[in-house]
Formats: C-alpha cells, sequence, structure tokens
C-alpha cells in the first residue's frame, strides 16, 4: 500500500469541495426542487376538464406569482392518470419552502376557484327555479286581490 501524504488527502477531499462550492455559489449550478399535490374533486368527473381551464388560465398564473415567495417558482397542472377526478399540482422551485408555499397557494387558491365557479353554477340553477315559482306567486296575489275586490264590491243580502 502506498503511503498518501496528509497535504494530498487534503487536497484530495478539499478540492472538490471548494470547485463545488464556488460553482453552486457563483450560480452555474442551481438545485431545483420539485413537489406535488394533489386536488381530489367530488361530483362529475366531467366538470373536472373546466376548472382544468380556469386553473390553467393566466389570471391564476398572476394570482399565484403574486403570492409566491420567488417568481422563478412554475406550476403545472395535469389530470392523474387514471383517476379521472384527481388533479396533481407539480411546483418547482430553488427551495424546498419556496415549494412548498407555491403549492400551498395554489391548491388554496384552485380550491377557491373551484367552489367559486360550483357557487355560481347553484346560484343560477336557483335563480332558473325561483322564475316559475315568481310567476306563480304573483298570479296567487293578482286572484287574492280580485278575490278582495269581488267581496268588497258586492254586499251580501240579509236574509
Amino acid at each position: 500500500m502506498r503511503h498518501i501524504d496528509q497535504w494530498r488527502w487534503l487536497l484530495m477531499l478539499g478540492l472538490p469541495l471548494v470547485v463545488g462550492g464556488a460553482l453552486v455559489g457563483g450560480g452555474v449550478v442551481r438545485m431545483v426542487f420539485e413537489g406535488r399535490a394533489l386536488l381530489a374533486f367530488s361530483g362529475d368527473a366531467k366538470e373536472v376538464d373546466q376548472d382544468l381551464m380556469i386553473f390553467r388560465s393566466d389570471l391564476t398564473r398572476k394570482k399565484i406569482a403574486s403570492a409566491a415567495v420567488t417568481p422563478n417558482a412554475t406550476v403545472l397542472y395535469e389530470k392523474v392518470p387514471g383517476h379521472p377526478r384527481e388533479v396533481a399540482i407539480r411546483g418547482r422551485g430553488f427551495w424546498p419552502r419556496d415549494v412548498v408555499q407555491l403549492l400551498s397557494v395554489a391548491g388554496t387558491l384552485s380550491a377557491e376557484q373551484a367552489f367559486a365557479r360550483q357557487k355560481e353554477i347553484l346560484r343560477q340553477n336557483l335563480d332558473a327555479l325561483r322564475q316559475p315559482q315568481n310567476a306563480v306567486e304573483a298570479r296567487i296575489d293578482q286572484l287574492t286581490n280580485e278575490k278582495k275586490d269581488l267581496l268588497a264590491g258586492s254586499p251580501r243580502p240579509l236574509s
């Protein structure tokens, strides 16, 4: 076995560490962290495509970018194969905390948008159901007024 001097061990271990540190510190080499979150929908699987269109819109991207710590973080929405009611949110960033915050903001915003869309659909359905009810109530009020007019206009003879 060959004897290696102490300074050569330092050189063999220290040189890669110094070079690696210089590359990372200088921004030449950058670590990228990835994360994934799942959104599970209840209801009709056909509505997931409509929500995906909302999630992928420019407005949603701007909201996520304004709430995220770093503007370099990216978010992707994609359907989960084999699970028609699930959407995967994939996030990338330079630090783990940025990815966690990005996925948290994206998930919260996506859920709020999906609930807002469902709320609007329910409001429209409720308005559509109230229209016939309002027409019937108006007709009942009209008949009640006519009945009052008839009873008030002709006094009954006493027998």
